[in-house]
């Protein structure tokens, strides 16, 4: 069985904002099921251009009584660890601090395949720790895309060029109860960042 959904921002409306598309392809804006995020100053808009931009000041800094908000995307759809699945962003990073900076990707049953950006580089987090890749990831718009192999291993490609090949077994394991697709700033970075498409995968 296949699941597929797609957002793409030239189309006008927010990921979560669009009456005419069914629930069961909206993303929500929670960081778990059912449980909206406090979105304190963060905003997403739509740009004349069809892009969606997110602004996110709402750090554990400016905010110390929350210690800091996010602005996240995620939808929370089945994905065990034997499942193959293809997540794919095109997406500029403008600014971000250099902590978490902005992350997208896949939670399965067992592991985090989820890729972050900062100025300069990409990383995932592993068992033992981040895995970094020096990447301008601030100059313009990329595509990049996780491909999730089963069990077998996680690759990431930025412009088509592969930067990472992680066998499954060691990518850090998840501390959630529930798989999830997001894109989301973090707690901790301030982020402006600019989104074209965001689309995912899932073959079971």
């Amino acid at each position: 069985m296949l699941k597929l959904v797609v957002y793409a921002a030239n189309t006008g409306v927010l990921p979560d904002d669009d009456p005419s598309i069914p629930d069961d392809y909206r993303w929500s804006r929670t960081d778990s099921p059912g449980a909206p995020t406090e979105l304190g100053a963060t905003m997403a808009t739509l740009t004349p251009e069809g892009i969606l931009h997110i602004s996110d000041t709402d750090t554990a800094i400016s905010d110390p009584t929350h210690g800091g908000l996010r602005h996240i995307y995620a939808r929370y759809d089945t994905l065990n660890l034997a499942d193959n699945a293809i997540f794919e962003i095109n997406c500029h990073l403008i600014s971000s601090g250099g902590s978490y900076g902005v992350g997208f990707g896949f939670i399965d049953t067992d592991k985090f395949l989820e890729v972050f950006l900062r100025p300069g580089s990409i990383f995932v987090i592993a068992k033992e720790g981040a895995r970094s890749f020096p990447f301008t990831t601030e100059d313009k718009f990329h595509t990049y895309r996780i491909i999730k192999t089963g069990a077998e291993k996680m690759d990431l490609y930025t412009d088509g060029a592969l930067v990472f090949n992680i066998p499954y077994n060691e990518l850090a394991d998840s501390t959630t109860r529930f798989p999830r697709q997001a894109f989301t700033t973090s707690k901790s970075d301030p982020a402006e960042w600019d989104i074209a498409y965001v689309s995912y995968s899932i073959s079971s």
